[in-house]
């Protein structure tokens, strides 16, 4: 039995230092989860809360 489709993702937080704070690497099933990504433009702080 084959593995078929997988998701690989890889997480890297850092600090406002650039000291890095965690990272993570995950394998997901490709049958067994949907993958959902949200993208924000803009810094911390603007009044839009980085939405468009």
């Amino acid at each position: 039995m084959g593995l078929g489709i997988l998701l690989k993702d890889r997480r890297i937080s850092y600090l406002a230092s650039g000291r890095v704070i965690e990272f993570t690497r995950s394998i997901y099933r490709g049958d067994a989860y949907d993958f959902v990504a949200e993208l924000r433009l803009g810094l911390p702080g603007d009044d839009n809360g980085g939405r468009i």
